[in-house]
């Protein structure tokens, strides 16, 4: 495993960052804060970095005797100290001015400091010590991956017991605490947005509904949020982790759904439909918008830049307003480019909106107008407002029906049936025959739950009839 040492810079308030990286660390916490570096920079045989100073507090724990020395051990998990210590390293007021430290004896993973108070003075215990591991060049942390590294501070009378610590001759033990962790820097997370395909635009379901219910005809709706967020974390080599350290400008975003109703009017995906999917600087659609980059009927992909990668982004459709907005649920992933020497976990697909419909949609796969039979549609209209429905045929090649009246368009009563009579509202071309079949269709501006359809066929003399529930579609 290669190794890289984190050097140190002296402490300011003004160089503290989110997330506490380079917040001294309180050994006497019950939930200690550690220094924070970034996980994302990679660890290699080439890593050879010098970084942000490592310091931790405690109170020096114990009250002695005018002039008594005693002795202070640090000693480090997961990491060498990197070169010489020193003397500076350790830091601590007596009664009234500071102590003075010396290098006692050391290893590679420890060190022990004798401190002594001026003349006439004695340490203090609850006097705060401050721990730096890195007070210049020739000093600092090695480690050799990324497990982090933990610090243990104790207290002794003699240099004896310093060396050989046990429970007995430990005035003060903070225990092993964490000291330095690495952690990712960067994360992204979606949000959920929902948009409506409104019944009552013309055509049907070419428009959303708005927020509110009212008016309809609106083209262009949100459907969920990717965020990426990046949290203060250090460089080893020195400073905080900056955007444009991580990620490189080629990072992509990719949406998936039913995209179907952006498409242009000869059925293409490309051109003025790129525009029609976009990722928008806002959540309501507003603000700067990044153009779909490839678009088909499932699929569209966002290239964005670093400074783009760490913004909130929404994911916004506009329709082209003369293809049907089916429901569909929409996810977002995102796939990043680090820069080198790092690595940054994609996000895998999330739900990030769903499209539903608010009318109903009835379906008769099959029917037949024979010479003198009665063919029927029937529909009943249980909720307490009336609802308009409009009916479209679909028919066999070579033959056409023409609809008028009701049996185009028209209004369904509250809490009331309606019966159509269809050969008296449509006409067929050619004539009508035992051979001629269609398919109908009917769209109502209505909860499901208050709508029921059926179709009918009965024999010229009433011996035969046949019923068929019409069925329902989304």
């Amino acid at each position: 495993m290669s190794k890289f040492v984190m050097k140190s810079v002296a402490l300011a308030i003004g160089a503290l960052v989110a997330g506490g990286a380079f917040a001294q660390v309180n050994l006497d916490a019950a939930s200690p804060t550690p220094v924070r570096y970034a996980a994302e920079r990679n660890v290699t045989a080439a890593t050879n970095l010098a970084g942000i100073a490592q310091t931790a507090t405690a109170a020096f724990g114990a009250s002695l005797g005018t002039n008594v020395v005693a002795y202070a051990r640090l000693d480090l998990g997961g990491a060498t100290f990197n070169g010489a210590v020193a003397a500076a390293m350790f830091s601590v007021n007596a009664t009234n001015s500071a102590a003075t430290v010396a290098v006692a004896q050391s290893g590679t993973g420890f060190v022990i400091f004798a401190v002594t108070p001026p003349g006439g003075e004695n340490l203090v215990g609850a006097n705060i010590a401050t721990i730096d591991t890195d007070t210049g060049t020739a000093t600092g942390l090695t480690v050799t991956d990324k497990s982090g590294v933990t610090l243990r501070y104790r207290l002794f009378e003699t240099l004896t017991a310093a060396a050989n610590p046990s429970a007995i001759n430990t005035l003060k033990d903070t225990g092993a605490v964490s000291y330095v962790t690495f952690s990712n820097a960067f994360s992204t997370a979606v949000t959920m947005a929902t948009a409506v395909s409104d019944v009552a635009s013309n055509p049907s379901y070419t428009r959303f509904l708005t927020t509110s219910g009212m008016p309809a005809g609106i083209t262009t709706k949100a459907l969920g949020t990717i965020t990426g967020t990046l949290a203060g974390r250090l460089l080893p080599a020195g400073g905080n982790l900056l955007i444009a350290d991580l990620l490189q400008d080629t990072n992509t975003v990719t949406a998936m759904g039913d995209f179907t109703a952006l498409r242009n009017g000869d059925s293409t995906y490309t051109g003025a439909a790129l525009g029609r999917v976009v990722l928008a600087a806002a959540n309501d659609c507003s603000g700067a918008q990044i153009n779909a980059a490839t678009l088909n009927a499932t699929t569209a992909t966002f290239t964005l830049t670093a400074l783009q990668a760490q913004t909130a982004r929404t994911l916004c459709v506009t329709v082209a307003g003369t293809y049907e907005i089916n429901p569909a649920t929409y996810t977002l992933a995102a796939a990043y480019t680090a820069q080198t020497n790092f690595t940054v976990a994609n996000a895998g697909a999330a739900t990030s909106g769903t499209i539903t419909r608010n009318g109903v949609r009835m379906v008769a796969p099959l029917v037949n107008q024979p010479p003198g039979w009665f063919s029927r549609l029937v529909m009943t209209n249980t909720g307490s407002s009336s609802r308009d429905y409009t009916i479209r045929y679909l028919t066999e090649a070579g033959t056409q029906i023409v609809a008028n009246g009701l049996g185009a368009a028209g209004t369904l009563a509250a809490g009331m049936t309606t019966l159509i009579d269809l050969p008296s509202v449509i006409t067929i071309t050619p004539g009508a025959g035992l051979g001629v079949r269609a398919s109908l269709v009917v769209t109502v501006n209505a909860p499901q739950s208050e709508i029921d359809g059926l179709y009918q066929i009965v024999s010229p003399t009433g011996s035969a009839v046949s019923n068929y529930i019409l069925v329902y579609k989304n």
